[in-house]
């Protein structure tokens, strides 16, 4: 029945009803040919490596699309997808050029670059669904239409104006676009471009944490991302490296017990906050909370 859908999604893209044999016999037929040139059976050429990566990569690609067409969660398949996207990346060079680079950068300035880049592929994959939604909403999901439909709804009520789905999206894809851009230093490797970049995405996460708290639906995606971002701004205004300094400088039960103290922090900030709202401001509060 799974693999039924997968067959029409595909017969309904290229308008064409290609028999279950056909389908499935000549995409098993390239899985197969991929892993073997995969794991050295075809040789040990690079060709044959690229080969069976360049082709594990383009269908886990369509298995995400239709997992997401097919309103089924991709995680699964989104972990392969990373583990075969990293061998590409090593394989043809491209990750001991960027280790090489970062062992000859500041130990700050090289972990900055490094959460620019692990919250790079999240802020894109956002960037591309505002840019989907806005400009061709008949290619999303109705899943991602429907839960795109329901922030915009929150945003106009709060700011008590009916902004066309085409003018929000496209502005806060925008945004994002310009922010992401900035972190990942096209904008140049200049303090105020990464400042820039750290603080856009900064308030775009904190009002997702908001709109996701605020329809009922986990920010726990969200919330990490977050978490990304706020430790790359931490790092880049110097605060993580002044932190460390002075925590060496402590004996060292002290400095467990300062780190652990500002680990519980935001959580108990967090339900400060959930009290004080709801004491003097419930009609803000999630109907949830």
């Amino acid at each position: 029945e799974k693999f039924e859908k997968t067959r029409e999604v595909w017969c309904g893209i290229f308008r064409l009803d290609i028999p279950s044999l056909v389908f499935y016999g000549f995409f098993g037929t390239v899985k197969l040919s991929g892993l073997l040139a995969l794991v050295g059976v075809c040789g040990a050429s690079y060709e044959a490596n690229l080969y069976g990566n360049i082709c594990w990569l383009v269908l886990l690609l369509a298995s995400v699309y239709h997992h997401l067409k097919k309103k089924e969660s991709p995680v699964f398949v989104t972990a392969c997808l990373a583990i075969v996207l990293l061998r590409l990346l090593i394989i043809v060079g491209a990750v001991e050029a960027a280790w090489h680079f970062l062992k000859a950068q500041n130990l700050m300035i090289a972990a900055a670059i490094v959460l620019a880049w692990l919250f790079a592929p999240f802020a894109l994959f956002m960037t591309a669904c505002d840019y989907l939604v806005a400009f061709k909403p008949s290619a999303a999901p109705e899943g991602l239409r429907e839960k795109f439909e329901k922030t915009r709804e929150v945003w106009c009520g709060i700011f008590r104006l009916d902004i066309p789905s085409l003018v929000f999206y496209g502005f806060f894809g925008t945004v994002k676009l310009s922010g992401l851009l900035a972190l990942v230093g096209v904008f140049g490797a200049s303090y105020e471009a990464s400042l820039y970049g750290n603080i856009c995405w900064l308030v775009l996460l904190l009002a997702s944490v908001y709109h996701h708290l605020k329809k009922k639906e986990s920010p726990v995606f969200v919330t990490a991302c977050l978490a990304i971002v706020l430790l790359r701004l931490l790092i880049i205004v110097g605060a993580v490296e002044a932190a460390w300094h002075f925590l060496k400088a402590q004996n060292l039960m002290i400095a467990a017990a300062i780190v652990l103290a500002w680990l519980f922090a935001p959580f108990a900030l967090f339900m400060t906050a959930c009290d004080y709202l709801v004491a003097f401001k419930p009609s803000a509060a999630p109907e949830g909370l």
